[in-house]
C-alpha cells in the first residue's frame, strides 16, 4: 500500500497492489466501510499528478528528514536509536515530555506533533524546505 498524500502532495488517495484475491477483498471491505466514492475522477487525476511530477523531489524530503533526525539524536542522545533508521520522511522519538516539546517547537514556528503518549513525529514534505528545517534544527537544540 502506498499513500499518495503523505509525500506526494496529492490531497488524498491511496494504492494498493497485490494478487487479485487481496484486491478483491479490499474492495468489498472498502464498500463495507463506505468507501465508494462518485465523482472519484477528480481525486484519481490528482493522484496520477503526484505520481507524474512529485515522485522525483521525494529524495529531499528524505534528506530533510534525516537531517532532523540528526538534530534530534544530538539534542537527545538516547534517541540516538529510535532515529538511526531513518530513511523517509517521517521523524519519529520518544520524549519523557513530549507535549512540552511539541509547545516549544510550536513557540518556534515548527509543528510537530505526537503519535502516542510520550512520543513525537515530525514529518518533511513539499512545504517544508531548507529554511524550514534549519528553524527545526534550531528549535530542537533549545527543545526541553
Amino acid at each position: 500500500m502506498c499513500c499518495l498524500s503523505k509525500g506526494l502532495c496529492a490531497p488524498v488517495g491511496s494504492l494498493l497492489a497485490g494478487p487479485a484475491d487481496v484486491i478483491d477483498d479490499a474492495r468489498v471491505q472498502r464498500q463495507r466501510l463506505g468507501g465508494g466514492m462518485r465523482q472519484a475522477g477528480v481525486l484519481a487525476a490528482a493522484g496520477l499528478v503526484a505520481l507524474r511530477s512529485m515522485v522525483e523531489r521525494l529524495h529531499d524530503d528524505h534528506r530533510r528528514a534525516r537531517v532532523l533526525a540528526d538534530a534530534v539524536a544530538e539534542r537527545w542522545p538516547d534517541t540516538r536509536d529510535a532515529v538511526a533508521d531513518v530513511r523517509t520522511n517521517i521523524v519519529v522519538f520518544p520524549h519523557c515530555n513530549a507535549d512540552a516539546a511539541v509547545a516549544h517547537l510550536a513557540a518556534h514556528g515548527v509543528l510537530a506533533g505526537t503519535i502516542a503518549p510520550g512520543v513525537i513525529r515530525l514529518v518533511t514534505h513539499h512545504d517544508v524546505d531548507d529554511d524550514g528545517v534549519e528553524r527545526a534544527r534550531t528549535a530542537i537544540a533549545t527543545a526541553p
